[in-house]
């Protein structure tokens, strides 16, 4: 069987592509018949890794801006809309469907994976399984970033027909698997839980010679709190820094918190938290980093005192899993979802609660008895969910469809 990847996103882009790493590093070291085709729009580290497994790569299109709008009178060019629900959704970027869909042909590709939900899946007319990460938009539409200049239409258009005409789908959890029950009309047998897995370039061991030399590049404290995330609003950044403040007034504890992350254009609440910790004199405890290369990142966790992650969104997240896989203790928001991938691994807190945030940072920073505790459990609860249960698990989604295919024939 020939199978087709889509990946669209840069580098700087996040989970998305963390998650997309830790498939492609699964799917390389595949042992069968079926070939592998990644078609792709930006420069990808390990592509020459990919090749040498055998998977072929084609370049398409590079998309500079995915941005849209919703539009109710305007003649467009068809190749920039699309109707839903009665309204036409306007996409100022070309899409990938046309080239795709000739490619596709080309390479004779009876399936493709997609690693996060885009419009080609169900536009190119390949059977497909594609990947939900969460439905924000519909969980949180009080955030911008999910609810303002179109995006909710774009993503109802593309998680609508992207659910109803997939062959299966893919969740990180049984929290988002009923999360995509509520809130669409699809068969439960149609949506395959399979969990994150950290990328593989956190288990290249570091050295203290390699933690040292980030440690002097960034000018790093001996303590820190780490957080690496994209500055979004739901991403609660401000609320951390109010938890600094809370310490600092409270106990008299400085407590210096150090960021990773791209700054986007839209919806960018750096410049919002910087002023926030200038009225709350703590901007001399925030440390930026911008986006940092993967190479240093184990190193980061390695060093940090905790992970403290106070998202508002769910269902699970990748920085956790990245910080039990290293070493890191870890602190998440006590929300439906991160609530049951932490367990007893880590300490939770209300996100909504700045105070509360502040105190767990501050039992973590304080005793040394709980971080070893909190290591040693994060370890543990790595061993529930290993690379090799992800790779069997979606050997099995392939395998499925594999079936379903051969029932057409």
């Amino acid at each position: 069987m020939k199978i087709g990847i889509l990946f669209k996103h840069a580098k700087t882009g996040g989970g998305i592509y963390q998650y997309f790493l830790a498939l492609m590093d699964c799917l390389r070291s595949f042992n069968g018949e079926d070939k592998f085709f990644l078609f792709h729009c930006h420069n990808i580290e390990s592509l020459s890794v990919y090749r040498k497994a055998g998977i072929k790569t084609i370049t398409l299109q590079s998309e500079k801006d995915s941005s849209f709008k919703v539009v109710h009178t305007h003649r467009l060019n068809p190749c920039h809309e699309a109707i839903h629900n009665g309204k036409r959704v306007f996409f100022r970027t070309k899409s990938l469907t046309s080239e795709l869909k000739i490619e596709a042909a080309k390479h004779k590709i009876d399936l493709m994976l997609y690693p996060a939900p885009e419009r080609e899946s169900f536009e190119v007319g390949v059977p497909y399984v594609m990947a939900i990460h969460d439905i924000s938009h519909k969980i949180h539409p009080e955030f911008k970033e999910f609810n303002s200049d179109g995006i909710y239409e774009q993503r109802e258009y593309v998680y609508d027909n992207g659910i109803k005409n997939a062959f299966f789908i893919m969740v990180d959890s049984e929290v988002g698997k009923e999360q995509v029950m509520d809130y669409y009309d699809t068969e439960r047998e149609k949506i395959k839980v399979l969990p994150f897995i950290p990328p593989p370039y956190l288990f290249k061991e570091s050295n203290k010679d390699s933690a040292a030399r980030v440690r002097a590049k960034y000018q790093l404290p001996d303590k820190f709190i780490f957080y690496p995330a994209q500055f979004w609003p739901h991403k609660n950044h401000e609320n951390l820094i109010r938890a600094l403040h809370s310490i600092k007034k409270s106990k008299g504890e400085e407590v210096t918190a150090v960021f990773v992350g791209a700054k986007q254009e839209r919806w960018n609440g750096f410049r919002k938290m910087i002023n926030l910790a200038k009225a709350l004199k703590v901007e001399g405890q925030i440390i930026d980093l911008e986006y940092v290369e993967s190479k240093r990142m184990r190193a980061l966790y390695e060093m940090a005192t905790a992970l403290v992650m106070p998202t508002f969104l769910g269902p699970t997240n990748l920085p956790i899993l990245e910080a039990f896989a290293v070493g890191c203790p870890v602190i998440a928001s006590d929300i439906k979802g991160v609530r049951e991938q932490v367990g007893d691994a880590g300490i939770l807190a209300d996100p909504n609660s700045p105070e509360e945030i502040g105190m767990a940072i501050y039992r973590v920073w304080t005793d040394g008895i709980l971080r070893s505790a909190l290591v040693k459990r994060g370890h543990e609860r790595m061993k529930r969910w290993t690379r090799k249960d992800f790779s069997n698990g979606l050997k099995a989604i392939i395998d499925l469809c594999r079936e379903r295919l051969n029932k057409r024939k």
